[in-house]
């Protein structure tokens, strides 16, 4: 199961982290946000 936490875009280029319980697992396609122009 997977919980989406809302973010808060503070300046253009900062890098959110997330941490979260568990072992480490890559980030899949899904787990990146882009940007709609």
């Amino acid at each position: 199961m997977k919980y989406c936490q809302p973010l808060e875009v503070l300046e253009s280029g900062t890098v959110i982290f997330e941490v979260k319980d568990g072992p480490y697992t890559p980030l899949q396609p899904e787990d990146i946000l882009h940007q709609v122009t």
